[in-house]
């Protein structure tokens, strides 16, 4: 029987022993806990769709991921290509939203693109017969656009217009456009050149016959991106635009006399 005491005694005493570890390792996590979240240092992820990861990174690899382990203990990967740009080891305790004015732009860095446009076009028409001088004149302008992004600042294509400007005018030209910043709202120049061709067909009677001819076309100017904040962005342009037709006149009495 004192075998047996002796033994209850000493398991008594180890089972003390464990729960008293056990209180102590708890306590230390508990503390540690507390610590790391009074500090507030975590690292911030900040993503081109405007989304923010706080945790703890816990590998990143140069050419594809970055991993992140946020509250609760998820792992979360995130491509490279997603990401705008990380603040490491911040303090975010009661953390507000960062001010930022302008945010680099969610558009592709290469890839197709699509600018459709209309505007007004003021100027002055030169073409003229006997009987009209020169005159000013307003019309109207739309096209679309189609190419390639080469990279975040270059974009090239070819594009399709129409103007009004006393009768329409066709005109398919080259266009190259160079976006200065890499943000989302930029400056931009342009510059496209082509060629025109009527789509009216004239005009006849017994004493005159008109008929209309297409040339060379070009043009060139600034203007200014504004991004969407996912899709699509809003464009204002302002420039020159130079096209040359030329109008023959078929007179019944004089011949023929051709204007450009």
């Amino acid at each position: 029987m004192k075998d047996t005491g002796n033994y209850l005694n000493a398991a008594s005493k180890k089972l003390n022993m464990i729960k008293n570890t056990f209180i102590v390792v708890m306590l230390l996590v508990t503390v540690a806990k507390w610590s790391s979240a009074q500090s507030g240092l975590q690292d911030v992820v900040y993503l081109k769709d405007g989304s923010i990861l706080r945790g703890n990174i816990i590998a990143q690899y140069a050419d594809s991921l970055v991993k992140i382990e946020i509250a609760g203990g998820s792992v979360l990967a995130v491509n490279r290509k997603q990401l705008d740009y990380i603040e490491y080891k911040v303090r975010t305790v009661n953390p507000a939203p960062p001010e930022r004015n302008d945010t680099p732009t969610v558009r592709r860095q290469h890839g197709y693109f699509n600018v459709t446009e209309m505007g007004v076009l003021p100027g002055s028409n030169f073409a003229y017969d006997y009987y009209y001088g020169p005159s000013t004149s307003v019309g109207f302008t739309v096209q679309s656009i189609h190419g390639y992004r080469i990279n975040p600042h270059f974009l090239t294509g070819a594009g399709l217009a129409i103007d009004f400007i006393q009768y329409p005018m066709g005109q398919l030209f080259a266009d190259g456009r160079w976006e200065i910043l890499d943000r989302k709202t930029t400056p931009f120049i342009f510059a496209d050149a082509g060629y025109g061709i009527p789509l009216a067909s004239g005009s006849s009677d017994p004493s005159l016959q008109v008929t209309y001819h297409g040339g060379f076309t070009w043009g060139a100017g600034a203007g200014m991106r504004v991004n969407f904040r996912n899709e699509g962005a809003f464009l204002m342009e302002v420039g020159y635009k130079m096209i040359k037709r030329s109008e023959e006149y078929d007179y019944d009495v004089w011949g023929t006399d051709k204007t450009t």
